[in-house]
């Protein structure tokens, strides 16, 4: 069965939602296919900046922050290895949150619009005709005037497009929180190259993680010791030593120049 649509959104993150809820509020029909389910579990951080809470006021009006904030911090410690730096107090604040969370409230909000939503729709890159402008999605076709490709690093639409990447590989994990103690939020430099680590508080927890140009064998085991000299200082409950990754943007320029 064919389907068509102005914009086909590969991707229902915020990259991905935020496309569609934009697009929606200016008539265009649109379609998110993501392979989860939501709410599904994402790894990320979570931070996010003041600018970012004041984006999603003018583009998502009714959107409550307290919905999707988990915790907030005004001051950020700096580290050059083992060692505190610098310290900043700002007058504005950092907000955390949990992508898990977050994420679907944004699609929610999408749908709400009247966006369609496919999910648990894994595609490979032959379902994908750049030429053509089509996607098969299970049993159906779906035929667009344009593609987003907000489906990460490791997305299809890259692979299907022949994009040659150049991401960096971050691990994390969560160490519990003692209630009782001071909230800290740090910054680590000094432990990878072109990279940093990460020491971001949540409710009940600390997201603990790194990355940075390297090889994954080798951010794999920097992060490993990393995790576990912060947990020592914390004289924290055991955490989660399943350290978990993924890949980030490097911030390098693709390219696009070959796209049909």
């Amino acid at each position: 069965m064919a389907k068509e649509f102005d914009v086909l959104i590969i991707g229902g993150g915020p990259a991905g939602a935020m496309t569609g809820i934009e697009l929606r509020r200016k008539g265009y029909s649109t379609c998110i296919i993501d392979k989860e389910t939501f709410p599904r579990p994402k790894l990320c951080a979570g931070l996010l900046t003041q600018k970012s809470i004041d984006l999603l006021a003018v583009h998502c009006p009714g959107l409550d922050p307290s919905d999707f904030v988990v915790e907030q911090a005004q001051t950020l410690d700096f580290y050059f290895q083992d060692k505190k730096v610098n310290s900043f107090t700002i007058p504005v604040k950092y907000y955390l949150t949990e992508r898990t969370i977050f994420d679907n409230l944004l699609i929610q909000y999408y749908l709400k619009l009247g966006g369609k939503l496919l999910q648990q729709v894994a595609l490979k890159t032959a379902d994908i005709d750049l030429k053509k402008s089509t996607v098969t999605a299970g049993v159906d076709k779906i035929c667009y005037k344009y593609l987003v490709g907000a489906d990460g690093c490791n997305g299809i639409v890259c692979r299907a497009a022949k994009i040659r990447r150049h991401d960096i590989l971050c691990l994390e994990g969560n160490i519990p929180r003692d209630p009782l103690k001071e909230k800290e939020f740090r910054i680590y430099f000094g432990l990878a190259k072109m990279g940093y680590g990460w020491f971001f508080p949540k409710k009940e927890h600390y997201c603990v993680g790194m990355g940075g140009e390297e090889s994954g064998k080798a951010i794999s085991n920097k992060t490993a010791r990393f995790f576990q000299e912060v947990q020592n200082r914390q004289s924290a409950q055991a955490g989660d030593y399943g350290l978990k990754g993924a890949f980030a943007p490097s911030g390098r320029r693709l390219n696009t120049g070959k796209l049909p």
